[in-house]
């Protein structure tokens, strides 16, 4: 390669950098990437693709083979291995800096990164912050938090105060709409014009990623401080009984490790895995027994808390009728409903295209159908 024109010269520099950067990155990725699978995969097929069957890695892969193929003859001098090794070195030092920066300074930056809060013990983000968000096709929408980091709670109407909690995933949170137009907002309205007689309180304790079994310890952290009238609880099928939601995730490895799995990419590939787990689950004959144990206790824990505080609790089913909570229903513990819609999630104007999130629309729709259940159906 001597005597090369210097453009050339200039050209395979460029690309050589670009490569020792790329095999850097993919370095530590791997790293990340054995530990995360082995804890989160149990077989061996996902596992090898998590772990080198990615596009991260084979990328790295083929940037170390780059550089093999593109040394001088005489191999490269000791000051091009110093650079190219500062190189390899610079994508993961800026992975590691931000991991160890942690999720809290990043979501008083402005990015929604959620982290387990001292005062309360869970989930929020940044509190009496706003964020802007996109989801899909939708417009770019504002979402801002309350003193304890979540969705700030809706009031409306008049009387004597009502406290009605929602808990759920990111579809009670109401990522992709606007403050004004998530299910507790218009559920607040709904409330206000068909149970005038009373100031109805929504607290919305949804959270994005979040499990069943979050939504029990959810509704505890809040009891018996808070002693509301009727829990609400926004059910999501299959995806709902993921053993590693967020706030699993994040007491199992901190938050710093789980910012550095998401800047690697490592959450990326692990996500459509376990998505394929939890669509499988929606037909209930095929949800492992581990996994249907680890549902019951946790009805068992929140029907306790019912049997102790007395509140009223309506499970809220996205996707039409379910059977797991049948013998709570039977037993008059809890009530089921679902949308009048149930292919909602098939019609443009009732979710988030490209990301299938409830719109304000389908808020709206959902809020009218829950507000007749809890002011006209007896207890």
């Amino acid at each position: 390669m001597a005597n090369l024109p210097r453009w050339v010269e200039r050209l395979l520099a460029g690309v050589r950098a670009a490569a020792a950067l790329v095999a850097g990155y993919a370095a530590l990725s791997l790293a990340v990437r054995i530990g995360l699978a082995s804890l989160r995969l149990h077989a061996v097929v996902p596992w090898l693709r998590v772990t080198l069957l990615n596009s991260t890695i084979l990328l790295g892969v083929s940037a170390v083979l780059l550089l093999w193929l593109l040394r001088p003859e005489a191999g490269f001098d000791r000051s091009q291995r110093q650079r190219l090794g500062m190189l390899a070195t610079l994508l993961p030092l800026l992975a590691l800096t931000i991991a160890a920066l942690g999720c809290k300074p990043l979501a008083s930056l402005g990015i929604l990164a959620p982290y387990i809060h001292a005062d309360t013990g869970r989930l929020g983000f940044a509190p009496r912050h706003c964020y802007r968000e996109r989801r899909g096709q939708s417009a770019t929408v504002t979402l801002c938090t309350d003193e304890h980091g979540e969705r700030a709670a809706a009031t409306a109407g008049q009387g004597p105060a009502q406290s009605i909690v929602l808990l759920g995933d990111s579809f009670v949170f109401g990522s992709g709409v606007a403050d004004d137009h998530t299910l507790a907002s218009q559920l607040a309205r709904a409330l206000a014009a068909t149970g005038p007689q009373h100031t109805w309180q929504i607290d919305n304790a949804g959270f994005p990623g979040l499990g069943f079994t979050s939504y029990v310890k959810q509704l505890r952290s809040r009891l018996p401080s808070s002693r509301p009238a009727v829990v609400v609880l926004g059910f999501n099928a299959g995806n709902d009984l993921d053993p590693a939601d967020t706030w699993q995730r994040l007491e199992q490895l901190g938050d710093h490790l789980v910012l550095l799995s998401a800047v690697l990419g490592v959450e990326g590939d692990l996500y459509p895995l376990e998505q394929a787990d939890e669509a499988v689950w929606r037909d209930e004959t095929k949800i492992p027994p581990a996994i249907l144990q680890r549902f019951d206790d946790s009805l068992v824990q929140l029907l306790a808390m019912q049997g102790q505080y007395g509140f009223r609790l309506l499970i809220w089913s996205y996707y039409g009728p379910v059977k797991l909570f049948d013998k709570a229903v039977a037993a008059g513990h809890a009530q089921v409903a679902w949308p009048q819609q149930v292919n909602w999630s098939s019609e443009p104007q009732l979710h988030i295209v490209g990301d299938g999130h409830p719109t304000a629309a389908a808020n709206y729709l959902f809020a009218q159908q829950l507000a007749r259940l809890i002011v006209e159906t007896p207890r």
